[in-house]
């Protein structure tokens, strides 16, 4: 399959609305996310939300549920028939955004559960369908080389949902350790300027 473009999802503008109310009644959230869930069950953002609530409550059954329910239906629309990933899939179509958060989040929740390889495999195929890399699978790749743990990662280098500058230069300075991993992606990234 060469490039993966999703379609739209009506729900995106309701979902969109309803994160921004402010959260008193987690329960009511979770009610309207299931909804939104029920709705359209291939659109992935709210599973993520979902998942990231659960995450804040220490909810960590439901948590994974919803996580690897969500990615269980991304994988079957993002797949071919021979279960093959797309060659691509760009950040760059809005389409693809709520597809690549829940993938994004799931590496995430492997890397977090102990479950490296499952995480690399998933950020590598990030990587190489999308590599202008605008979630940091390259950063995450790196850090599972190295074995860093998850929860020391996101301590040193997230500045408040955002990395700066800092994360640029610990990848720049480490990367090279490890050409069998980032040797194409330089090559590719030199070729796109």
């Amino acid at each position: 399959m060469e490039e993966f473009i999703d379609s739209d999802h009506t729900v995106s503008e309701t979902f969109d609305l309803l994160i921004d109310i402010e959260l008193k009644d987690t329960t009511w959230m979770i009610k309207k996310l299931e909804a939104l869930i029920r709705e359209d069950p291939n659109y992935f953002d709210p599973y993520v939300y979902l998942h990231n609530l659960y995450l804040e409550h220490k909810n960590y059954i439901e948590c994974e549920k919803i996580i690897l329910q969500g990615f269980k239906r991304a994988l079957k629309l993002i797949l071919n028939n021979d279960k093959q990933w797309p060659a691509r899939l760009k950040w760059t179509f809005i389409e693809n955004r709520h597809i690549i958060r829940l993938l994004e989040t799931v590496g995430i929740w492997f890397w977090r559960k102990k479950e490296c390889e499952k995480a690399l495999k998933l950020f590598r195929k990030l990587l190489k369908s999308n590599p202008e890399d605008n979630i940091g699978a390259r950063y995450y790749i790196l850090a599972l080389r190295m074995h860093v743990d998850y929860d020391n990662f996101n301590e040193c280098l997230d500045r408040g949902g955002f990395f700066d500058s800092e994360i640029d230069e610990w990848f720049n300075k480490d990367y090279k350790k490890f050409p069998d991993e980032f040797e194409w992606w330089i090559k590719k990234i030199e070729n796109m300027k």
